[in-house]
This record gives C-alpha cells, sequence and structure tokens, in this order.
C-alpha cells in the first residue's frame, strides 16, 4: 500500500516507429517536470496512424522502448491506432483512462503553449453552430478534414497560425480528456531541434520520418547517430522492413474481385472514393502510380492508407457498430522492466480492462472482446506477410521483461 501511495505514474501516448534519441529526451524531460516515478507507454501495435505497417513488429519496438527507459510499454488498441487523429487520441486517452491510477500526460508540441491548445480544444469540444457552418463550407469546397477544420479555427479567430503535427494531436488528446471528464494532468513537452517531418540530423536527434528514409536507403552512420544504442542494435538485427506497397497485389485483386456493395460498406469509403479506388486499381499494376490517380486534396495519402488497411482487415461501417470498436475492451502487454512490473501488479487490480500478458494464455467469452483480440490477431499476420516475418506471432509471443 505504501509503495502506491508514494507512486506518480505518467503516461505517453506513442508509435515509437522506431524509439529515436527524440522519444528519450521527451520521456527525460516528462518523468522530470512531471516528477513522475513510473512510466507507462501507450503505443501503437503492427500498424500506425498513418495507415502504414509498423517499421518492425510491437514487440521489437517495445523493447526498443523499455531498454531506453519505459518503465511499461502497452499495446494501443488497434482501431484506434489505424484511426484519423481524433480516433487515435480518443482511443488512447480511454485505454489509459481504464487503467483508474494514471496521473498525467505528456505529449510533445511545437508550440509549448497548453493554455492556447486547451482553448481550442474546448471549443472544438462544444462544435458551436457557426463553426459547424464554416467547416461545412470548407468541407463542401472539397478539402480534407484537418484542413477544413484549420481553415474553420482560423475564419472564426480561435487560431492565427497553422498548427503543426504534434500540436494536432495534443489538441485532440486535450479534447478527448475533457469529454471524458479525466482527471489526468496533461504537460506539453517542446519539441527540438528537427521538425515532425524533417529529414535533418541535429545534434544527434532526428525525426522517425528520417530514420525510415535512412534505413530504406542503408545510411546506417546516420540512424546509428539518431538512436540509443540499444534501440539501434534491435533495428539493425532486423531482416526486414514491412512496407504496404507489398500488400499492393492483394489489394488490386480483393478490390477488382470484391462486391461493389461490400467495398461501398467498408469503413471511410464515402463521396465516390469508391469509384477511385476501382478505377485506379484496374489502370495500374503499380503501387505508386496507384497512389497517385486516387489522392486528391479531399483525399489525402494517410487516408487512403488507412482505407486500404480497412479493406485488408475487412472492417467495414457495420462492424465498427456491432463490436464496438471505438471502445478498447483489452490490453496487451509488449514490454516491462522491474518498475513496470509493479505497474502490472497495480493495474491488474484497478483497471476496468482485462490486460492480456500472453495470449494463448487468455480466455474470454465476451463475443465483442473476442472479436476484437482476432481484428488484432489479423493486423499482426498481415504485417507478419509485410515484413516476411513468421505468422502466428500474436498467440505465441510473451512480453519482453528487462532483467
Amino acid at each position: 500500500m505504501n509503495l502506491v501511495k508514494s507512486m506518480k505514474i505518467l503516461g505517453i501516448i506513442a508509435e515509437y516507429n522506431p524509439f529515436h534519441n527524440g522519444h528519450a529526451l521527451h520521456l527525460r524531460e516528462s518523468m522530470a517536470q512531471s516528477h513522475a516515478t513510473h512510466s507507462l507507454a501507450i503505443m501503437s501495435g503492427p500498424f500506425v496512424q498513418r495507415g502504414e505497417p509498423a517499421l518492425l513488429d510491437p514487440y521489437k519496438r517495445a523493447r526498443m522502448a523499455v531498454d531506453s527507459g519505459v518503465n511499461l510499454v502497452l499495446e494501443m488498441p488497434l482501431f484506434a491506432a489505424i484511426s484519423s487523429a481524433e480516433g487515435f487520441a480518443a482511443g488512447s486517452i480511454k485505454a489509459l483512462e481504464a487503467l483508474n491510477v494514471v496521473d498525467c500526460l505528456a505529449f510533445g508540441s511545437e508550440s509549448h503553449d497548453l493554455e492556447q491548445l486547451m482553448g481550442i480544444s474546448r471549443q472544438l469540444a462544444s462544435e458551436s453552430p457557426q463553426f459547424k457552418v464554416t467547416l461545412k463550407h470548407y468541407l463542401d469546397q472539397g478539402h480534407s478534414f484537418m484542413k477544413a477544420r484549420e481553415n474553420t479555427l482560423m475564419d472564426l479567430g480561435i487560431l492565427k497560425t497553422s498548427l503543426k503535427s504534434n500540436d494536432i494531436l495534443g489538441l485532440e488528446y486535450l479534447k478527448a480528456l475533457e469529454q471524458l471528464g479525466s482527471a489526468m494532468t496533461p504537460m506539453t513537452i517542446k519539441r527540438h531541434k528537427v521538425g515532425y517531418h524533417s529529414l535533418a540530423l541535429e545534434e544527434g536527434l532526428a525525426s522517425a520520418t528520417a530514420i525510415r528514409k535512412w534505413h530504406e536507403e542503408g545510411r546506417w552512420e546516420y540512424i546509428e547517430q539518431a538512436m540509443p544504442m540499444k534501440a539501434y542494435e534491435i533495428l539493425r538485427q532486423a531482416k526486414h522492413h514491412a512496407l504496404l506497397s507489398r500488400a499492393y497485389p492483394l489489394i488490386r485483386y480483393t478490390l477488382l474481385t470484391m462486391d461493389k456493395s461490400t467495398l461501398a460498406s467498408l469503413y471511410e469509403i464515402r463521396e465516390g472514393l469508391d469509384n477511385r479506388l476501382l478505377k485506379a486499381a484496374r489502370a495500374t499494376a503499380d503501387f505508386g502510380e496507384f497512389m497517385a490517380k486516387v489522392l486528391t486534396k479531399r483525399y489525402p495519402r494517410t487516408r487512403i492508407q488507412r482505407v486500404l488497411v480497412y479493406l485488408l482487415l475487412q472492417i467495414t461501417s457495420e462492424s465498427v457498430h456491432t463490436f464496438d470498436l471505438k471502445e478498447p475492451k483489452f490490453l496487451r502487454v509488449l514490454g516491462a522492466d522491474q518498475k513496470g512490473l509493479e505497474l502490472l501488479g497495480l493495474f491488474q487490480k484497478k483497471s476496468t480492462l482485462p490486460l492480456i500478458v500472453k495470449e494463448g494464455d487468455f480466455t474470454s467469452r465476451d463475443p465483442i472482446l473476442l472479436y476484437q483480440l482476432e481484428l488484432g490477431r489479423r493486423a499482426q499476420d498481415l504485417h507478419s506477410i509485410l515484413s516476411q516475418e513468421p505468422w502466428g506471432r500474436d498467440y505465441r509471443n510473451s512480453p519482453y521483461i528487462k532483467p
């Protein structure tokens, strides 16, 4: 009991794709500023929010994080991980909230202005009639949702300059905290040196985007400078990394043979997108050309890639509703150190969601939970195909426990 009373638990929402020096810096500053005793990361699994397969499977990425100082890594609910920024944030915050003991949430921010972000998030949570009308105006002009919302905020004088990637996600975290009435304390950590999409290496800091690009090009001399050594070694030992383009023959075959009504029923298929996908699939056998034919101002790359993942995983609008995919039904343990095991013992007593340590040992009679579990297994097996790894890892794997 004394240990529980002395704990202060920091929550982090991450992809760690892969874990790099910037993540390590974020962790150190978050722990110092929050005065936390224990850290927990909710990390995306085999697929990330951009609709791409993660560079490495979640167990390897969790080991990177634990070896670099994170005490416990839990897998983010799959549907949250492959949703828009709003769904990504909402699902992750719900997962943290279900643990019932997380004290604070730290997220990266370009502006580092928590007060401003909280003010904007309250406006987003309430959505005044004027906001809705202005937003619809920009959507009708063919803008993506995120661009239409930004234009709306600027028109209404709520926002003065465009927000960058971390601040956009931060807004969604704050909005989700507000909507849930969460007691978690939010805090921002200033993003240092390099931006989210930067391809530069500055004083040992680089974006995950740059590291993935260097990995594809074999530029290991840059990668080694940008990652903690243990994380670098895990990446270096991996034989393959996953690419969505490897799935294009399957994507194309599925599009061209699927019943039209079934295609139209997929989640996020709206406004004739099914016809656009079909036309592009008929026209080319090259994934890059396919994407070029589909992308528009309304349909940016990340949205199309997420739709292709929904296609491969057979996620329909009906299944989202029937199996309550926006509400996490379990959390999977991916890795922990000794302090993480202390957290795990606490969560198993306090959490309103079951924690799965090893899937082969887990049983449930809840059909919704079992469907979500099967969907996660399907996503991991798809990642195995795209990364040329053995099939069925979710069922066999145990969490990494750091000695």
